[in-house]
Formats: structure tokens, C-alpha cells, sequence
């Protein structure tokens, strides 16, 4: 039997395709992980090369395969690169709808480790504690079931890309640079020391967002088990907010107190607002995209529009409508005659909701759960900058404030008025345009927004400024 070590996905790939063109049955080879403790001196040498390939054309497997490869590469079992070797040999030796058949063995427990891998991921995202280590330096220490780091890294770089950090795990560490990632080895203990500047601003902020009337500890071990508290700094508040929790359940209904939205809070201006909004969890989608993506604008505008979500390179920036969408949309608003400081742009919500496949974070559409979470912040932007028409790009924006129901074919270019506007009109989103499926349709929708854009703008002229409006002349 032929017996290979591997580092990771991309080092098993390159002698998974070799093994797999050459025609090398699974049973007649074996692949396992790199021992992480070895040093640059070490030498892990694999058997002897592969014979030639067989196979007169490339190898190709799906991007479903490939995703779920990516995924399983990580999990720590040691078979895990033998599975996947046998999943990609039966695929392309006569199954090659293998993976759709979920009670096969194999894809079975091909599913099961994925699931296991991308909760281990999340679970990671939501619980790193960073503490400063130096001047713009930062450590972190966690203790993952399988080997994340290649998953999470790219988010934290996103996240914190202007200080250098590290992560460290008994299985491997993570550093960031400034400039790229780069993984090591493990550490078999946390290096920390006893005290560090963010552990009281942990626990502040841990306490500050605890709702008593919430309290359900198995549900709280579930989500955040017992054995992630040791690196988490606020989960020493637990016991203490456990305690007090009945007392205080008691006082909030005694008071007649309910929950209270942090967008209506009592903001007066959008910078207070925006600022506020960046710390919203109200929905997991914090926990994934990069960071909140406010609105963009003058405070006095009197055309506002409202998208349906933050995009990659949005999600990157912090700035909405900057990615291929919004530059179309830049061109429309110019070629309609719309003045910027007449206008502000926003979305519906506020976070990047995506997938990933490899490399690259596909959009998906918010369910009507995200839609909720914000809506509170949309409503107070609404609030605070009182425009005269509020113009809808997508079905998504106008079903968070036109009605549920909305359908564009039905009521594109109408005007409504709902109970936190006055006037309000939906038309397409740019992206729509981009991904039509045709010339001749991206020629039509984009005459039809353009015609929208400019009966939105003729009527935040025309119609008279809401009472209160600070409007620029």
C-alpha cells in the first residue's frame, strides 16, 4: 500500500488527481495528516512517485465535490482524507450522482463531518477573545474540535486587517501581518498571561446585553459550551447574572419593561445611529459578514434608496452599493440627472448574508427573519433623515417596507404609502440587471429603472418637505 502525508486540502488535491488519473484503486493507498509538532528541520518524504497518468483528458469533479472536500479536509478524524479519496473515485468510476444519494455510507458520513467542521468554524468566529499583546499587536487562544484556522483565518484578516494578530490552538496557530496569513503548528497550552486590557471590557459588555427574561441555561451550554468558557473572559459574569436573573425578570415586569431595540434607543443624529448599528447582533449574520454596512449620504436628502443587502465588496469596504451593482447604479443616478446631495443610499439589512464555495461568498437572499432583525434600523434612518420619497431597489427592500407580499411585476413604479412613509415606490435592483439572462433583457429592466430613478427623483422635487425636514436648497 502507497502511503502519503498531507498538510491540508490543496496538498491532498495535488496527489488525489495524480492517484486518481493513474487509476489507483482506494485500497491501494492511504493518506494521513502531517504531525503538526515537527520542526522546519523535519523531512515527512511520501512514497515513491505515482506512476503516469492513464487518463488521456483532465480529471474533473464538481464544485459541489470540491466544496465539500474543502470542508472535510479539516475535520479531524484521521480518515478523513481516505473518504474523500473514495468519494472521488467512485464518482468518477461509475456514480457520478453519488453525492445526491444522502443514504449511502460514505456520503452519510461525508455530510456528517462537513456539518460538524462548519459548526466548529462558526463556533470559532463567536468565540475568539483577542487581548493586546504589544503596540497593534493581538493574541488569541481557542480550542477547536478540528482544524479551522484555514476557514476562519481569511474572516479575521477582513475583520482586523490594519493590526497584526495571532491565533493559537493545540492543533495549529494562525498570523496575520498586515499583509498575509501564514500557519504553523500548534501550542499545546495557552502562553497568556493573568491579566490583559479586554477582559473587563468583555465582561462589561457581556453584562450590558445579558436579558434575564431570556435565560435558558441548557440552551446557553448548547450554544456555548462549558469547555470554550476558559478563553472567554465575560463567562465569568455567568453565575453571578444566573443568580440575579429571577429578581431582575421580576423588576422588568413589575416596571412594565420590555426589550428595547438598540436602534430606538433615542438616536438623534446618524452618526449615534450608525455607530450603534455596528455593534447589532440582533441576527447571526454578525457573526459572518466582515461588518455592519451603514448608510451612505447627506442627512438632509430627499431621496433615499433602500437595496437589499451589502455585497462582498461592500461587506469588504464598509461602503454600500460599491461593487458591480452600484456602479451601474452610479451611472444611472448620473444619467438621470440626480443631484447626490439630494440623495442618500441604504439596505434593508445590514449585514452580508452569503455562502461560501472555496475562495469566493455567494450571495444569498436575507430570509424574512434578517429582514425583522433590521428593520428597526432602517426604520430610524427613515426617521431620522425624513426624505420626501423613499425609491425601493428590489423585491427584498420593498417586502421590508412596502408589505410582505409585494410582486414587482405588479407593482413596479407605483407609489405607496405605509406607516413610516409617506411615499414610497420599488423598481429593480441593479443587480438584476447584471445578471439578466440576456442582452435584450438587461436592455430593457435597465431603461426601466433609469425611468423609475428619474420619476423618483421629479417627485422628491415636486412633493413638499416632511414637517421637521432640514432641507438643503
Amino acid at each position: 500500500m502507497r502511503r502519503f502525508t498531507v498538510d491540508d486540502f490543496d496538498s491532498w488535491r495535488a496527489i488525489a488527481r495524480q492517484a486518481l488519473a493513474a487509476g489507483i484503486e482506494p485500497r491501494a493507498l492511504s493518506f494521513q495528516r502531517s504531525k503538526q509538532e515537527k520542526t522546519l528541520f523535519d523531512d515527512e518524504a511520501n512514497d515513491d512517485d505515482l506512476p503516469s497518468s492513464r487518463s488521456a483528458s483532465p480529471l474533473r469533479l464538481s464544485k459541489e465535490f470540491i466544496a465539500l472536500a474543502q470542508m472535510i479536509s479539516c475535520h479531524r478524524d484521521p480518515n478523513a482524507f481516505n473518504l474523500l479519496y473514495r468519494l472521488g473515485w467512485r464518482v468518477l468510476n461509475g456514480e457520478p450522482l453519488l453525492l445526491r444519494d444522502t443514504l449511502d455510507d460514505d456520503v452519510a458520513r461525508a455530510v456528517r463531518w462537513q456539518q460538524q467542521v462548519r459548526r466548529d468554524a462558526h463556533k470559532a468566529k463567536a468565540f475568539v477573545r483577542f487581548r493586546p499583546v504589544g503596540e497593534q499587536k493581538f493574541f488569541a487562544w481557542h480550542r477547536p474540535d478540528h482544524w479551522v484556522l484555514k476557514l476562519i483565518g481569511p474572516f479575521f484578516a477582513r475583520r482586523f486587517p490594519n493590526v497584526e494578530w495571532m491565533i493559537g490552538t493545540p492543533l495549529e496557530i494562525v498570523t496575520w501581518n498586515r499583509r498575509k496569513l501564514e500557519y504553523g503548528a500548534g501550542m499545546p497550552t495557552d502562553p497568556g498571561a493573568d491579566a490583559d486590557a479586554c477582559v473587563d471590557l468583555w465582561k462589561t459588555y457581556y453584562a450590558s446585553t445579558y436579558n434575564p427574561a431570556r435565560t435558558n441555561v441548557s440552551m446557553m451550554k448548547r450554544e456555548m459550551p462549558v469547555r470554550y468558557w476558559a478563553t472567554m473572559p465575560e463567562t465569568a459574569l455567568i453565575q453571578e447574572l444566573l443568580t440575579a436573573a429571577d429578581s431582575r425578570t421580576a423588576e422588568m415586569i413589575i416596571k412594565g419593561e420590555t426589550p428595547v431595540h438598540p436602534a430606538n434607543a433615542g438616536y438623534t443624529n446618524l452618526h449615534g445611529l450608525n455607530e450603534a448599528a455596528r455593534s447589532c447582533s440582533a441576527c447571526e449574520l454578525c457573526e459572518h459578514a466582515t461588518q455592519t454596512v451603514v448608510g451612505r449620504g447627506p442627512p438632509s436628502a430627499r431621496l433615499i434608496l433602500v437595496g437589499e443587502q451589502p455585497g462582498d465588496e461592500e461587506d469588504r469596504t464598509g461602503q454600500p452599493f460599491v461593487g458591480p451593482a452600484g456602479r451601474l447604479l452610479e451611472e444611472l443616478i448620473a444619467e438621470a440627472g440626480i443631484d447626490r446631495e439630494w440623495l442618500y443610499v441604504t439596505n434593508a439589512v445590514k449585514h452580508f448574508y452569503f455562502v461560501e464555495r472555496g475562495e469566493r461568498r455567494l450571495h444569498k437572499r436575507p430570509s424574512a427573519r434578517h429582514l425583522a432583525a433590521c428593520q428597526p434600523w432602517l426604520h430610524r434612518e427613515l426617521e431620522l433623515v425624513r426624505p420626501v420619497m423613499v425609491l425601493c431597489l428590489g423585491v427584498t427592500a420593498a417586502q421590508s417596507l412596502i408589505a410582505a407580499d409585494f410582486r414587482m411585476n405588479a407593482s413596479r413604479g407605483k407609489v405607496f404609502s405605509v406607516p413610516h412613509h409617506q411615499a414610497v415606490m420599488a423598481t429593480y435592483h441593479p443587480s438584476a440587471i447584471v445578471r439578466a439572462p440576456s442582452a435584450e433583457a438587461a436592455a430593457r429592466m435597465r431603461s426601466e429603472l433609469l425611468a423609475n430613478l428619474r420619476q423618483a427623483f421629479e417627485l422628491s422635487v415636486a412633493r413638499p418637505a416632511q414637517a421637521g425636514q432640514n432641507v438643503k436648497r
